[in-house]
């Protein structure tokens, strides 16, 4: 269950790899300015999903969500302290 500190910018950036054998993922906005995450790096401020200080977004295997995608963040202004936790092994039912 690796735990990692990413920091968004104003750049679009990858911030989680696609990984096929994760099974969960958790990106925390820690603080700063708002930051949008996407699985598309064309268009994360457009279409990305908005997290301000303290939000964060999980993507389960279990509950349906496409865990292994890859994650882009970018901020509007400012930048971002992202902390990000993914989990690997298999889904006991």
């Amino acid at each position: 269950m690796p735990f990692r500190q990413e920091t968004a910018t104003t750049t679009a950036q990858q911030v989680v790899a696609y990984n096929a054998k994760r099974s969960g993922c958790v990106v925390r906005n820690a603080s700063g300015a708002t930051c949008y995450i996407s699985n598309d790096a064309a268009g994360v401020l457009a279409g990305g999903w908005p997290l301000v200080a303290g939000d964060f977004i999980a993507f389960i295997k279990r509950d349906g969500d496409d865990s292994a995608a890859a994650i882009y963040a970018q901020t509007a202004a400012l930048t971002t302290d992202l902390r990000i936790q993914e989990s690997f092994g298999e889904l006991i039912p």
